[in-house]
């Protein structure tokens, strides 16, 4: 009989970590916001799922399946969207999205800046909520930069303006590597030439 029951319990934890090694998102509050939404969606709307997808420019109305079961995570440039054909918060939903995809930068959005889903809202934090909730084309880089940015105590100094950028990039080209500071002093060097140039030529 112990046998029995020990073999059951085994089976039983294989099941579970099948389970949720199959849908690995299930539990997040994106999953369930958008399951939530399309069963409320479905129930009241004609052709169903699939009636859904088509509106959404999907060939296959179970991407849409997977992503509220938790088998697939939710793309960040869907967000708007999903938001607008299943009535959802576009901030909130966009908030639970990039906590699903990238939990790190969730955390800091949260931490710095008292952004919750649902929750209150700061000038700052509804400012970047509408930021949120607009990214209807931001993918994976777009998020690491944030959360570098989010991270980073003096972000001021790493961003550039237009007229920096032609620069830096053809720092890029002749230094793909990084300049060193031998490098850098060749160039201050030469800079500051160039500088005592111009004012003599302007004498």
């Amino acid at each position: 009989m112990c046998a029995i029951l020990h073999t059951i319990s085994v089976m039983s934890m294989r099941v579970m970590l099948m389970t949720k090694n199959a849908y690995p998102h299930a539990a997040t509050r994106a999953a369930r916001m958008l399951s939530q939404s399309l069963a409320k969606t479905t129930s009241e709307q004609l052709g169903g799922l699939r009636a859904i997808a088509a509106s959404l420019g999907m060939k296959q109305a179970v991407s849409l399946s997977r992503m509220a079961n938790g088998r697939m995570p939710v793309p960040l440039e869907r967000v708007t969207e999903l938001a607008e054909v299943l009535g959802l918060d576009p901030a909130d939903f966009g908030l639970a999205v990039i906590e699903q995809r990238a939990p790190s930068v969730y955390a800091i959005l949260e931490d710095a800046f008292d952004i919750k889903i649902g929750g209150t809202r700061s000038p700052i934090a509804s400012r970047l909520r509408r930021l949120i909730a607009g990214a209807t084309s931001a993918g994976e880089e777009q998020v690491t930069i944030v959360d570098e940015v989010l991270a980073d105590r003096r972000p001021s100094e790493r961003w550039l303006k237009p007229t920096e950028v032609p620069v830096i990039k053809l720092m890029r080209e002749i230094y793909p590597d990084g300049p060193t500071m031998a490098d850098l002093e060749r160039l201050r060097s030469a800079l500051e030439v160039e500088e005592a140039a111009r004012w003599l030529d302007t004498q």
